[in-house]
């Protein structure tokens, strides 16, 4: 089955990409005489070899599947270590969406703390698939008014009352603040520095509250344990609630994510794509942290930033050149426009 996937990264897994299966073409139809066949002066062996390839490779599933959409992470991916689009990456993403492409969002950040960059590109309407997949939206931007807003909500799977309950009581055994993500809310039950640092990160203000039980169930719940802990409490919370919840090791690496065990980006992905009437073989999917690892397993073209985690990259199909501080998503971007790697929904 022939694939348009032309970038020099990416691995094939057996299939043949379109640039090489017409090499193969050329090769065969150039041992071939217009008028008489097979050219005479090639020995009979090799005619014979010529007509098996050929007879495999006409008699197999032949299909040049192009992608439809692009899904894009947003910290260490879409954003620069600053955490804003950059002039390069924004101009290369709306050439996509003006070639006809869908472009989306999978992030775990809410849906306030996604607006900035939904207005940044400028994209009338953005799927957004938040919360690490426990949210899907479709986002709207009001070119005039420079607003963004949610236009429908697609899905939502917050977690449990038992899984909320097993997810305070470790985290509040460990003496860590906890981030409760109750809808667009960040809800916390005092401040700290690694509050502080998430606030900068994300522009989005906590409310402080006098307790977090008896709010309504959350998206997440984050562990706010910092770097120097972050394996050791990423590795205490599969042991202790990774049976309730999914445990994600946060990035930029300084808190734990607990979500619900059936909830992940890729998954996420799947629902919206489902909902949009899309195949996950037509979308190519772009990220850096362990939060994207299902995301561009589960795609027909998952890409790794240079950046990103050596588990994302070993389960990539292709790895950006550059890094997300040096515009490496609109170079490779840039790259598989020029093979043609992308074509609007029919």
């Amino acid at each position: 089955r022939l694939q348009k996937r032309g970038t020099p990264h990416h691995r094939m897994s057996g299939r043949l990409s379109c640039p090489r299966a017409l090499r193969l073409i050329t090769l065969l139809y150039g041992s071939i005489s217009s008028s008489s066949g097979f050219v005479a002066s090639a020995p009979r062996k090799e005619r014979s070899g010529i007509l098996r390839k050929m007879g495999s490779l006409l008699s197999s599933d032949v299909s040049v599947a192009q992608l439809e959409t692009a899904i894009f992470d947003l910290d260490g991916t879409l954003l620069n270590p600053e955490h804003v689009p950059t002039v390069g990456t924004i101009a290369t993403v709306r050439k996509l969406h003006e070639k006809g492409i869908t472009v989306a969002i999978a992030t775990g950040r809410s849906a306030p703390a996604l607006f900035p960059v939904v207005a940044a590109l400028g994209i009338p309407r953005v799927p957004v698939v938040c919360y690490n997949g426990a949210g899907g939206l479709m986002c709207a931007y009001d070119s005039a008014t420079q607003k963004v807003s949610v236009e429908e909500e697609i899905f939502k799977q917050p977690l449990s009352a038992a899984a909320t309950r097993a997810a305070l009581d470790f985290g509040r055994g460990l003496g860590f603040v906890l981030h409760y993500y109750a809808g667009d809310e960040i809800l916390v039950e005092r401040e700290d520095e690694q509050t502080r640092r998430y606030r900068d990160l994300t522009g989005v203000q906590q409310r402080v509250v006098a307790s977090l039980d008896g709010q309504q169930d959350p998206y997440k719940i984050l562990v706010m344990c910092g770097e120097e802990r972050i394996d050791e409490v990423h590795e205490a919370a599969l042991r202790e609630v990774g049976e309730v919840c999914h445990v994600i090791r946060g990035a930029p690496p300084f808190f734990v994510e607990l979500l619900d065990p059936a909830v992940n980006k890729g998954d996420g992905v799947a629902k919206m794509m489902q909902q949009m009437g899309r195949s996950l073989e037509t979308c190519a999917a772009f990220g850096d942290g362990d939060n994207d690892l299902e995301m561009v397993k589960m795609v027909g073209y998952g890409v790794a930033m240079a950046n990103a985690r050596d588990i994302v990259k070993q389960s990539a199909k292709a790895v950006t050149k550059k890094t997300n501080a040096d515009d490496g998503l609109a170079a490779h971007l840039e790259e598989m426009l020029e093979e043609g790697m992308f074509g609007p929904a029919m």
